[in-house]
């Protein structure tokens, strides 16, 4: 893939192993509460203990709060870079997106000068090729860019983010003699974008990247 700075057999779609265990965000707040419990109460249930155990509860969840609060301006942030190239780029096919487990290796091992990979991402396909961006809304950055004869495949994959799994995309790219894998989280679903879209609507995004490979290979 050039960095710029401007059909296989599918996976079971139906296999949610993982899919409804909690987030390593929502364990962190649970741990934090239950060590604040203990340490309010390790001297015993008093009034005293209690009103400490409340003001440590406030604290943790305050900090969840604005966490969360954070997490809703980086995701309309990449609403709003997806926006912006839809709009520069008509007739595209454009994803929000999340690195996903794997995805930094699979990159490393790629013939390219760029080797960072940033959380948020968005996918864009048109008839010239496949591109993955990042940056901001006003000022996108193109991480890389592989013309279509340079893809070997584009599927529903069951891929791993922010320690949980969730179905996604799986592009394989030529890289020389070889073949490499790269795992994008699919989001823009839900509480302002952070979840994954339904298996149904990964399919139908897959069906247009595949329709814009077909129409570059013949034409």
């Amino acid at each position: 893939m050039l960095r710029n700075t401007v059909d296989s057999a599918r996976p079971r779609l139906t296999d949610d192993t993982g899919a409804a265990a909690p987030t390593p965000l929502f364990l962190a707040y649970v741990v934090a509460l239950v060590l604040s419990a203990l340490a309010a109460f390790r001297g015993g249930v008093d009034t005293r203990a209690t009103v400490d155990f409340l003001l440590l509860a406030a604290i943790v969840t305050g900090s969840a709060l604005v966490l969360f609060a954070g997490l809703m301006i980086w995701s309309t942030r990449g609403g709003q870079r997806a926006v912006a190239l839809a709009a520069a780029r008509p007739g595209a096919v454009v994803l929000r997106a999340m690195h996903a487990h794997g995805l930094r290796r699979a990159v490393r091992s790629l013939r390219v000068e760029a080797q960072y990979v940033p959380i948020g991402l968005t996918l864009l396909a048109d008839d010239s090729g496949f591109e993955v961006w990042s940056g901001s809304a006003e000022h996108p950055v193109r991480l890389g860019r592989t013309p279509w004869d340079g893809v070997v495949d584009v599927r529903v994959g069951h891929v791993s983010r922010l320690g949980r799994a969730t179905d996604g995309l799986v592009v394989t790219v030529v890289d020389g003699d070889r073949t490499i894998e790269l795992p994008f989280a699919v989001v823009g679903a839900g509480f302002g974008g952070l979840w994954a879209p339904g298996a149904g609507e990964l399919e139908r995004f897959v069906a247009a990247l595949h329709e814009r490979r077909t129409d570059f290979v013949h034409a």
